[in-house]
């Protein structure tokens, strides 16, 4: 599966599931946490899937995320969903405080920033669908 491919039939649909089912925290889980391995699926297609050393990729797919920073955002929150709480040396992050019955708690702190998760869904889905690798066919 290419990044075309992982963002059609992946991404987007998880991205309108959650879209038409605002109260549904399920919903907009999954669809954070699948667009959040979008920077490592455009990466690898960037390189044509050649075999490359894990620190290499790690570099490549942090710098999309850096030029983006609500990709920066998104793989915060996304590591404190799956984790419950992230820390690293310069960010903790954590979903302690969400409520699955009441959205207005679907927000993630990040070193006392609140992040709302139903924006950086908006956000994220926007910047992502107008990567180059997203809107053409492969050449895999």
């Amino acid at each position: 599966m290419d990044a075309r491919d992982y963002f059609e039939q992946i991404v987007t649909p998880n991205y309108y599931d959650a879209k038409n089912n605002p109260n549904d925290l399920r919903s907009l889980w999954n669809a954070l946490l699948t667009m959040n391995s979008v920077p490592e699926s455009v990466e690898l297609q960037q390189l044509n899937y050649s075999s490359v050393d894990r620190d290499s990729r790690i570099k490549r797919s942090s710098d999309i995320r850096a030029t983006y920073p609500c990709l920066g955002d998104l793989q915060h929150c996304a590591d404190a969903m799956k984790h419950v709480r992230k820390q690293t040396r310069d960010v903790t992050a954590t979903s302690t405080n969400i409520l699955p019955s009441d959205s207005s708690t679907w927000k993630i702190d990040i070193n006392g920033n609140q992040c709302n998760l139903s924006a950086l869904l908006d956000q994220a889905f926007e910047t992502i669908r107008n990567f180059p690798e997203l809107t053409h066919p492969s050449s895999r």
